[in-house]
């Protein structure tokens, strides 16, 4: 059957723009793997807003994943809080690099531009909890800031790339390869080896994979928050979980450390199926959730119906009353 006019240029439009979308990722290609041009980059980066990294990171971070370049090696900086950080771009590990390099700062850009405001506040953290940590781009920024980070990751694929990107910017991490849950015991963890930070406790099928065999399974060592902090001194904390679906089981280990601790928690929500229990653990422990970045003042308060039919995926809970971090 013949196309419309309107199809066919419909279906052009699409190819020019893909086409471009090439040539542009092409032509970043050259300029990342020539030292002096990528130092001519870099200047400009570090001077680029949030909205913008995210966009950089979502269009570039994949570059050398797949593909080997003829990399001149050096290094890219970021800057975050008035702290300069350093990313080693090296020949044999050049995908991994190049993605951290971009996705410390424009990868859940809201997130990062709300961690700004409060390292930069009043009464900034004193304490950051990484649940989740991965490879660390979080607890790296506040590392960095001279700030505790604990960071909980169970899939040690990611502990030795961690401590590679902190001893390049002298900074000395706490890692505990621990899952966090309801319970102690041991789970399985289940990633994609290519792709450790998709890793999940729960159901593997869960994990959004054009091939699901390859999936592997390890068993780790699983405890609950509440026991992991008994014995931490009163704080001002701040709380990240990214746990790939078991955002809800690291809560429900965690009701001590709400109501001792009252920190701010910044989580990811990818379904919509889940957010009703989430909604009722926050609300049992007194906090209101917000969209995020926030940057201070008076927050957007979500209801359950606005918390629920939100096409975002990361979020805050700020305790009622909530006095630091302002």
């Amino acid at each position: 059957m013949a196309l419309s006019t309107t199809e066919v240029m419909r279906q052009t439009a699409r190819s020019l723009r893909a086409t471009l979308r090439g040539d542009l990722r092409f032509a970043m290609r050259v300029i990342v793997s020539n030292s002096s041009l990528r130092n001519s980059l870099n200047a400009i980066y570090l001077h680029l807003r949030f909205s913008l990294l995210a966009k950089i990171h979502a269009q570039f971070s994949t570059l050398f994943r797949d593909t080997p370049a003829n990399l001149d090696e050096g290094d890219w900086y970021v800057e975050f809080c008035g702290t300069r950080f350093v990313v080693p771009l090296r020949g044999n590990s050049i995908g991994l690099d190049w993605d951290f390099a971009l996705a410390l700062l424009g990868h859940d850009s809201e997130i990062k531009e709300t961690y700004r405001h409060l390292i930069g506040s009043n009464a900034p953290p004193e304490v950051f909890i990484d649940i989740g940590s991965n490879f660390g781009t979080h607890s790296l920024l506040f590392l960095g800031k001279g700030i505790r980070a604990l960071s909980f990751e169970p899939n040690p694929m990611c502990h030795a790339y961690f401590k590679d990107i902190c001893g390049a910017n002298q900074v000395v991490p706490e890692i505990i390869a621990l899952a966090l849950a309801e319970r102690a015991g041991r789970v399985k963890l289940h990633f994609p080896p290519a792709e450790p930070w998709l890793g999940t406790t729960k159901d593997p099928t869960s994990i959004q994979l054009e091939n699901p065999s390859q999936v592997v399974s390890v068993e780790v060592a699983q405890d609950t928050l509440d026991n992991q902090l008994a014995s931490m001194c009163q704080c001002r904390m701040l709380i990240k979980i990214d746990t790939e679906g078991g955002e809800q089981a690291v809560l429900r280990g965690a009701a001590v450390t709400l109501e001792r601790f009252r920190p701010m928690v910044i989580f990811e929500s990818l379904r919509k199926s889940e957010r009703k229990e989430i909604f009722g653990i926050f609300n049992s422990s007194r906090y209101h959730l917000i969209d995020l970045p926030w940057t201070g003042g008076a927050p957007t308060v979500l209801d359950f119906p606005a918390f629920r039919d939100s096409p975002r995926t990361n979020f805050a809970a700020l305790p009622l009353g909530l006095a630091s971090f302002s």
